[in-house]
């Protein structure tokens, strides 16, 4: 299992840069299963990427952000977001601030949990705002650059799409 960032030379992408960002074993590659990623486009134009891992040891189950330093990734910081159980999907934007929202959802607490990184890195950020009974979480952002989270809420005997406009930036409003 490997984590490997492609920068495309031209427009075709028939050559490039190949950075593998993480070379793992078996199903443990990013310390215990990799079930989703998602990825960003930073302000300078370098990607970055959140990561869940799962499963159990070596590694416990966890939210990461990978920060790009450089265009192709070779050069990166890793942020453990949180470590919860069962890490199901994510998502990540970038708001107003400039910085990187996180949302991310667990099979175990059943909670979506929301978090406003307050450095390009994620070294610094909001403790994080639950939701109860959702998962599949997207970030979108409304004119004022607040964020506006979608997502599928279940809590019988309601089901379907949940919707919360945040009405400041790391949506505990």
């Amino acid at each position: 299992d490997q984590l490997v960032f492609y920068k495309c030379a031209n427009q075709g992408c028939s050559a490039g840069v190949r950075t593998v960002v993480y070379n793992g074993v078996g199903s443990y590659a990013l310390g215990g299963g990799t079930n989703y990623f998602n990825f960003i486009f930073q302000a300078n134009g370098f990607p970055s990427v959140v990561v869940g891992r799962n499963g159990t040891t070596p590694g416990a189950p966890q939210t990461t952000f990978i920060y790009c330093r450089t265009a192709s990734c070779d050069q990166n910081t890793w942020e453990t977001v949180s470590e919860s159980s069962f890490v199901l999907e994510s998502a990540v934007g970038m708001g107003a601030p400039r910085y990187p929202s996180l949302a991310f959802s667990s099979l175990f607490d059943g909670f979506l949990k929301f978090t406003q990184c307050t450095a390009a890195d994620c070294s610094t950020r909001t403790s994080p705002v639950l939701i109860a009974n959702a998962a599949n979480p997207n970030i979108h952002y409304q004119s004022n650059g607040f964020p506006t989270l979608t997502y599928y809420y279940w809590s019988l005997p309601q089901t379907g799409i949940g919707f919360t406009q945040c009405l400041n930036f790391d949506c505990s409003q």
